[in-house]
């Protein structure tokens, strides 16, 4: 089975780009065993997420143009490398709206913002001069430990175990954010694996940690559910900026969010409304043989 692909990247956090909607595409799907879009995304996303075996990438997400007129410019699906399905994803937002601005200018029906369809709901994305597109995640949500969490509160900088205090909120999706002094050396996978097997959380979440470096900078790492430690992750800069504002480690609303792939500006109002930048690197196109 042939299917054709785009790579793309924002500060190393990489995810391979699929039209799903393509009449080859759905072709391709209806001569599987596998029934629904659901299951074949997953085994898909697996198979070619695989850095050694496949195209190489922390997921996949499939868009889809609607068929109608509607108020959403762009249909998405995100899924992490293991094949688990993830509501919102920072990069894959502002890599789509790329994606499509660059079809649109082919007919010069481009415009200077688009809606995109996730399973957080419409977000918009808008062309930015300095730094590419910029997403509007929305406003973090700190009162989600009451859903999530087995203390059914808010969690506010609250030391569960391994004596590191977590902060979690909702921005499309959920995270834990801890504050560090020694971020480079400090072992985020087997702290991420201690909170998910404590069963704090009740919900899939992504877990960063970050340090303040400057009056309106953090220096942030990453592990997502269902992928692990990635370069760089949009949601998750969103979600450490907010915490840090709240938390009064950081008095900017402009903030520089640095990961090891690169850096995100995050804009975070006096309401928490979210918004992250960055600019989107096409890596290349090609087409992935996979057998189901």
């Amino acid at each position: 089975m042939k299917i054709a692909f785009t790579k793309c990247e924002c500060c190393g956090n990489d995810y391979v780009y699929i039209d799903s909607g393509s009449p080859i595409f759905r072709e391709s799907i209806s001569k599987t065993s596998l029934i629904t879009d659901d299951k074949f995304f997953k085994k898909i996303t697996v198979s070619l997420s695989d850095r050694r075996f496949g195209i190489g990438s922390d997921g996949a997400v499939f868009y889809k143009f609607p068929a109608e007129k509607t108020e959403y410019d762009l249909e998405i699906r995100m899924y992490n490398s293991d094949g688990s399905e993830g509501l919102l994803c920072g990069t894959a937002l502002r890599s789509a709206a790329c994606i499509l601005d660059e079809k649109l200018a082919k007919s010069c029906l481009q415009k200077s913002s688009y809606k995109i369809k996730t399973a957080s709901g419409i977000k918009m994305v808008k062309k930015d001069d300095s730094c590419g597109f910029i997403a509007e995640i929305g406003k973090a949500d700190f009162s989600a430990g009451e859903k999530f969490s087995v203390l059914k509160k808010p969690v506010i900088n609250y030391t569960f175990c391994c004596g590191v205090p977590l902060t979690l909120l909702s921005v499309g999706n959920l995270h834990a954010v801890a504050f560090v002094d020694d971020i480079k050396s400090f072992d985020l996978e087997n702290f991420y694996k201690a909170v998910k097997r404590s069963k704090i959380f009740t919900a899939p979440f992504n877990l960063e940690i970050a340090k303040v470096t400057s009056d309106n900078s953090l220096f942030t790492r990453v592990y997502e559910n269902g992928s692990g430690e990635t370069l760089c992750c949009g949601t998750g800069a969103c979600a450490v900026a907010a915490a840090a504002v709240l938390l009064k480690k950081l008095a900017s609303k402009n903030i520089n969010t640095a990961f090891n792939g690169g850096t995100v500006s995050v804009k975070c109002d006096q309401s928490y409304n979210l918004s992250v930048g960055g600019n989107v690197k096409k890596v290349f196109t090609g087409v992935y043989y996979y057998e189901p």
